[in-house]
């Protein structure tokens, strides 16, 4: 029985590794090492050195990547203000979505998320 829970603890284990291992990588640029992230949703954890690999982990809550990188950080998720409503929660692969309140427009947007909204319609004072 204990070797039955110590096989499939080391298979869990062997799995988690094996995905880290795929997530990141080191690539050489000008003759120095750099961490590379292969899918968003990740951070480096541990860079790549002469001998070891590049070891990233998954954002934790409340944060994100939304583009391959090689950042020790995820960014923290923006939070939506009086004027706006959530339209996409922030997961740890896009950041939060929103949109404007009725009655308010978007004067400002970026990644598809309104950064801006206001009563006046855009051009009009």
């Amino acid at each position: 029985m204990k070797m039955q829970l110590l096989l499939i603890i080391l298979y869990i284990v062997s799995i988690a590794f094996l995905y880290i291992e795929h997530a990141c990588f080191c690539i050489v640029k000008r003759n120095l090492l750099i961490s590379y992230i292969l899918f968003k949703g990740n951070r480096v954890l541990w860079h790549c050195t002469v001998d070891t690999s590049t070891t990233c982990v998954s954002c934790s809550a409340s944060t994100y990547t939304d583009e391959p990188n090689g950042l020790e950080m995820c960014f923290s998720c923006s939070t939506c203000d009086d004027t706006q409503v959530i339209q996409k929660a922030c997961t740890r692969l896009s950041n939060t979505i929103c949109e404007p309140l009725k009655g308010f427009f978007c004067m400002v947007r970026k990644k598809g998320s309104c950064k801006l909204a206001s009563k006046a319609r855009p051009g009009i004072k």
